[in-house]
């Protein structure tokens, strides 16, 4: 009996996910978006992965990561602030970060990654970002004032109910 669980835990403990080498992907994800590094920041995605940001655009594939991630390094510096890994198999793990992206503007949020292993190499399968706001800032959307209408060209949203609003004006339209 004691060496059956002895067995069982000695082959739990060497079914767990790699931490080391997933806090990796996370400082890897600092270092290229604070160096502008689209190529790098994308190599730590799996070749067929799936990516939302925190507008909700849906991306797959590194290639496809690669070429649209750069708008945001705009938004200035990123730093993680906390890292939960929740082990699922000896070869998957999901990953809860939580970021700072510091510049115009300071945007707080999270990013859920589904981590797998193939090959001794971690990469990310899936991930979704969530951006945060500070629920003082935000107003029931019957409370605001419609937006102005949009300038020439520009879709007229003025005229589409809001979801979330904030008091500078509509943030989610419906």
């Amino acid at each position: 009996m004691i060496a059956a669980l002895a067995l069982a835990l000695a082959t739990a403990a060497s079914a767990a996910p790699d931490e080391g080498a997933i806090r990796q992907i996370e400082a890897e994800h600092v270092r290229a978006w604070n160096a502008h590094d689209a190529q790098g920041y994308a190599a730590t995605y799996t070749e067929d992965s799936q990516f939302i940001d925190a507008l909700g655009n849906r991306w797959s594939g590194r290639a496809e990561i690669e070429r649209k991630i750069a708008y945001a390094f705009a938004y200035g510096s990123l730093a993680i602030d906390d890292v939960g890994i929740k082990p699922l198999s000896d070869t998957l793990a999901l990953a809860t970060i939580s970021w700072t992206i510091a510049g115009a503007q300071t945007r707080h949020g999270f990013q859920t990654q589904l981590i797998g292993e193939s090959g001794g190499q971690w990469r990310i399968l899936s991930s979704q970002d969530t951006a945060t706001i500070a629920m003082g800032s935000v107003t029931p959307a019957a409370a605001v004032a419609p937006a102005q209408p949009a300038a020439t060209g520009a879709q007229d949203k003025s005229r589409r109910p809001c979801r979330l609003a904030t008091r500078s004006g509509c943030l989610i339209y419906k």
